[in-house]
């Protein structure tokens, strides 16, 4: 169903969104 694959788009958004930051995060850090 759509909902499912909303679902599913969602949570790779997050994560991308997640490792983006992260990466962010560590080259601030140095």
């Amino acid at each position: 169903t759509r909902e499912r694959v909303r679902q599913i788009k969602d949570k790779a958004l997050q994560r991308l969104r997640h490792t983006s930051r992260s990466k962010i995060l560590k080259s601030y850090l140095g």
